[in-house]
């Protein structure tokens, strides 16, 4: 296995990194398929170079990070060209629809899932991933917590509650105000569910947080 290129993207790449941070990668790698490799505290996620061209041209969050924030460290002239190729989605209702439904879920089933720092997780990553994806329709895409948290506050849901809801992502119990406070979210930030979302991301983390299951994958 050989790298292309590497990259640096998240909380490392915009100088917010902090004790309980990851470090995320974005690698491009010479296999046939994608991979994601989680040592400790740092994450890489392998990408052939077809399949890297292809979600830029596709538009995902995930790319939107990758394009926007990365910060190159080998081979910075492939990485250019890959994400050169990015084009926004017309919209990103399937994303926000996908985290409001697994928020749902938790709410509704928070009682039977055993791994709370799973649960929390996943709190953390709708809530990002809803409000990132509010900022990417009107192409402004925003990334950092404290910015997200700032901008995306009004009457209904307080700053330092958005800043809690996302520091979840650290937190090994579930509190009731906790679960209060994502009540709260979806109320101020509710939308028509689309009634057809097989999203296999939605699926998989709803039957890993009934399970147990430690495995993370986005």
């Amino acid at each position: 296995m050989n790298i292309k290129s590497l990259a640096i993207y998240g909380s490392t790449a915009r100088g917010e990194r902090s004790s309980n941070s990851d470090v995320d990668c974005f690698a491009i790698y010479d296999e046939s398929y994608y991979k994601m490799v989680v040592k400790g505290s740092v994450n890489i996620a392998f990408y052939p170079v077809s399949l890297a061209k292809k979600i830029m041209k596709e538009g995902s969050i995930f790319a939107l990070h990758i394009n926007k924030e990365a910060v190159p460290y080998f081979n910075e002239q492939l990485f250019s060209e890959v994400i050169s190729l990015f084009q926004y989605k017309a919209h990103y209702n399937y994303e926000i629809d996908t985290a409001s439904k697994l928020l749902q879920f938790i709410l509704k089933h928070e009682k039977k899932i055993k791994n709370k720092s799973l649960m929390n997780k996943r709190i953390s990553w709708c809530v990002r991933t809803i409000l990132i994806s509010m900022s990417a329709m009107k192409r402004e895409p925003i990334f950092s917590k404290d910015k997200l948290s700032q901008v995306f506050s009004n009457n209904l849901i307080l700053e330092k509650e958005l800043m809690q809801l996302i520091a979840l992502k650290s937190s090994h119990v579930s509190e009731k105000k906790d679960l209060e406070l994502v009540s709260k979210f979806l109320n101020a930030y509710s939308q028509e569910i689309l009634s057809e979302n097989n999203d296999k991301f939605l699926t998989k983390s709803m039957s890993r947080l009934i399970s147990g299951s430690s495995v993370i994958g986005y």
